[in-house]
C-alpha cells in the first residue's frame, strides 16, 4: 500500500494584537487641522495611516493637507489611494480635481469633477470648480452650463455668477456677461469682482464713461493683484479745483498702460496746479517728451509733499472720458533725434520696407498664453519683400532656435537699453507689427503705423468689432476669429505687408 500523505506542520503563531481604534486620534487631528496647525495635523494623520493603512478618512485628509501646502502631486497620490479603497468617495474625486487643476492637468481635473458629479449630481462645489477648469481650457459654453447648474443649486453664489459672466465675456457675449455680473452684484452689493469684471465688459463694448466709473473697483479685488498707494493725501477724481494745489500723478500696472494713459498728464497740467509725475525709470527718458510742464520723479525715489494724488488709469474718469472724447489719438510722444541718428547709422541704408516685430509679452501677464504667439508662427506668414527688425529686448528660450534660423530678422537684444532706444528703432520703421504689448502702445503713441494682432477676446482697451482704435489714430487691428487661431489675422497682415 502506498504510504499515506502527511499534512504539513504549521507553526503556532501568536494572535495578532488588535489595532487601536483610530477614531479618537483622527478627531484630534481634525481639531488641529481646523485650528490651522497643518504640520501637527498631518503628522497625526500619517501616524494613523501607518497603523491603519486602509483608514480612508485619514488618507483623504492628508490629501487636503498636501493641497493646502501646495504639494499637489502628493495630494493626487493620496486621493488615488483613498479612491482605490473606496471608489465612490465623492469628496476625494472632487478634491483630486482641485489638485490636478493646480498641476495644469486640466483634462484630468475635469474628468475627476465629472466623476464626482456623476456620483452626486447636485454637488454645487464640484460643478463650480468644473466650470473654472472648462473655462481655463477655453470651453466657455460648457463652463457656462456647469456654472448654471451650480447656481441652480446655490442661487446666492455670487462668485459662480461672476465666473459665468467671465465665460460669457471670453465668448464676447457681452450683454449676457453684464447680466451675470449684475445678478452677482444684486446678491452681494459690495462684491468687488462683480463690479471690476463688469467694468471690463463695459469698456470692451465702448461704454467708457460707466466702464471707467466701475474701474475704480480694481483696488478692492484681490484677483487684479494691485495694491493702492496708501497716501495721506486724498484721491483726486476731478471734483475739486487744482489751482494753487500740488497733485501727484503716478503710474500703475504695466509699461504699456503708462504709455497709453500719460496722454492725460498735459490735461491735468492745464488745470492750474503744480503737477508731480512719478514714472518707472525705464520710461523716464521717453515720457519727458510729453508737451507739458510737470516735475518728474523716478519711481522709488522720495516724494515731495503734495495735496492730492491720482493714479494714471483713474484720469479717464476724473476727466470724464467717453467714446467721443478720448484725448490725443494723434502722436503725443516723440523720439530723441540723437537716438534716431545712432540707430539710423546702425541699421544702414534703407533698401526695402522696414517692419518692426514684437510677438510676445511678459509671461507674468495673466492672459499671456492667448495674446503672445510663437515666433515660428509669425515667421511662416512674413513675405520676403520686407526687411524685419526684432523690437524684443528679450527672447524666450522657445523662440531662440527660430530666431537663429532666420537671420533676415535683425535682433538687437540688450542694445536697446530703454524705451528711448526702442522709440528710435520704431521711428525708423515703416510699420510696426505687434501683439498686445508695450511695443504696440509705444509705436502708436509715436504715431507710427502700428498693426496689432489681437486674440479673439482682446483686452478691454481694443474693444470689439473695430478695425481701428479711438485711442490711437495710426493703429490697425487684426483680430482672431471664433476659431481663436492666428492664421486669419496673420494672413491678412501678410497681404497688407505685400502691398507695401
Amino acid at each position: 500500500m502506498p504510504p499515506k500523505s502527511s499534512k504539513t506542520s504549521r507553526p503556532n503563531l501568536p494572535k495578532a494584537p488588535a489595532l487601536p481604534d483610530p477614531q479618537p486620534a483622527f478627531e484630534r487631528a481634525v481639531a488641529l487641522h481646523q485650528n490651522g496647525q497643518l504640520a501637527q495635523a498631518g503628522a497625526l494623520y500619517e501616524e494613523i495611516v501607518r497603523a491603519s493603512p486602509r483608514h480612508v478618512p485619514s488618507l483623504q485628509m492628508l490629501g487636503i493637507v498636501a493641497t493646502q501646502q501646495r504639494d499637489f502631486q502628493r495630494a493626487v497620490d493620496l486621493y488615488d489611494r483613498a479612491i482605490a479603497l473606496q471608489p465612490e468617495l465623492v469628496e476625494a474625486h472632487a478634491n483630486r480635481g482641485i489638485a490636478l487643476k493646480e498641476l495644469k492637468r486640466l483634462p484630468d481635473a475635469i474628468a475627476s469633477y465629472d466623476r464626482a458629479i456623476a456620483l452626486r449630481p447636485r454637488y454645487a462645489t464640484a460643478l463650480f470648480n468644473r466650470g473654472n477648469a472648462l473655462a481655463e481650457v477655453g470651453q466657455y459654453a460648457a463652463a457656462v452650463e456647469s456654472y448654471e447648474r451650480a447656481i441652480a443649486i446655490e442661487p446666492g453664489n455670487a462668485e459662480a455668477l461672476t465666473n459665468m459672466g467671465n465665460a460669457y465675456t471670453n465668448s464676447l457675449q457681452l450683454d449676457a456677461a453684464i447680466a451675470s455680473y449684475d445678478r452677482a452684484i444684486r446678491i452681494q452689493p459690495d462684491y468687488p469682482d462683480g463690479y471690476w469684471n463688469k467694468s471690463c465688459a463695459l469698456l470692451l463694448k465702448g461704454e467708457l464713461a460707466e466702464g471707467f466709473r466701475l474701474f475704480e473697483w480694481r483696488w478692492k479685488t484681490a484677483k487684479v493683484r494691485m495694491q493702492p498707494r496708501n497716501f495721506a493725501a486724498p484721491l483726486w477724481l476731478g471734483d475739486e479745483p487744482l489751482a494753487g494745489r500740488t497733485i501727484l500723478l503716478h503710474a500703475e500696472q504695466g509699461l504699456g498702460d503708462t504709455m497709453q494713459f500719460c496722454r492725460y498728464v498735459p490735461m491735468v497740467a492745464a488745470l492750474g496746479g503744480r503737477v508731480l509725475f512719478e514714472v518707472p525709470r525705464a520710461l523716464m527718458g521717453l515720457l519727458r517728451t510729453l508737451d507739458c510742464d510737470v516735475e518728474w520723479i523716478e519711481q522709488g525715489t522720495p516724494l515731495p509733499l503734495f495735496d492730492c494724488h491720482c493714479p494714471l488709469m483713474s484720469l479717464p474718469l476724473a476727466l470724464k472720458t467717453d467714446l467721443h472724447s478720448v484725448p490725443h489719438p494723434a502722436p503725443y510722444l516723440r523720439t530723441s533725434p540723437e537716438h534716431v541718428r545712432k540707430w539710423a547709422a546702425k541699421l544702414g541704408p534703407r533698401t526695402r520696407p522696414r517692419v518692426g516685430l514684437a510677438w510676445s509679452g511678459s509671461l507674468n501677464y495673466p492672459n499671456d498664453r492667448n495674446r503672445s504667439l510663437a515666433l515660428s508662427t509669425l515667421v511662416s506668414h512674413l513675405p520676403g519683400s520686407c526687411d524685419y527688425f526684432s523690437l524684443q529686448n528679450a527672447v524666450r528660450d522657445s523662440d531662440k532656435p527660430t530666431l537663429e534660423m532666420n537671420p533676415q530678422i535683425r535682433h538687437f537684444g540688450s542694445e536697446t537699453n530703454d524705451f528711448t532706444d526702442a522709440a528710435a528703432l520704431c521711428e525708423l520703421m515703416d510699420v510696426v507689427i505687434s501683439v498686445d504689448t508695450s511695443f504696440a502702445h509705444l509705436a502708436a503713441a509715436l504715431g507710427k503705423p502700428t498693426w496689432v494682432l489681437l486674440p479673439y477676446r482682446p483686452d478691454w482697451r481694443w474693444m470689439i468689432d473695430t478695425a481701428g482704435s479711438p485711442w490711437y489714430s495710426s493703429v490697425r487691428l487684426y483680430r482672431q476669429g471664433q476659431d481663436r487661431d492666428w492664421a486669419g489675422p496673420l494672413k491678412a497682415a501678410a497681404a497688407d505687408l505685400a502691398r507695401l
